[in-house]
């Protein structure tokens, strides 16, 4: 395997995450809505307030989503653009600090981590209450 495969494996697997997680953490709002109006007497279960908890993770979980996507885009393009108006041509090597991605995986980790702790949260409030 060459290092450039490992890094494509990479990017193709995290994104694949995101997608996913996005579609689970959509999945995680609407139950907390099916509950929240859920009719007691109609099979539903009572609303209890400990539901914000996992309703404020999965809020949090896509806005580090978006945050990540934006400083990933806007930090690229930046370093392009002043790499191009340095002199540096478009098939030129170049090494870029990884620095520059912390930020991203900061938030790729941490929406991870907070959309995680939401379905556990919520999870495990849903057994219990069922018990």
């Amino acid at each position: 395997m060459k290092l450039q495969e490992a890094k494509d494996n990479f990017y193709k697997s995290s994104g694949t995450l995101s997608e996913l997680l996005r579609k689970l953490v959509f999945a995680g709002i609407g139950i907390i809505w099916i509950l929240k109006v859920g009719d007691k007497d109609a099979g539903g279960l009572k609303f209890q307030k400990d539901l914000y908890l996992p309703l404020f993770l999965f809020t949090l979980s896509i806005t580090l989503d978006v945050f990540q996507y934006v400083y990933k885009s806007t930090t690229w393009w930046l370093y392009y653009e002043f790499k191009h108006r340095a002199g540096v041509k478009d098939d030129a090597d170049i090494d870029p600090s990884g620095l520059w991605n912390l930020p991203t995986f900061v938030f790729y980790y941490g929406k991870v981590l907070v959309g995680a702790l939401g379905f556990i949260y919520l999870l495990a409030k849903i057994t219990f209450q069922l018990i």
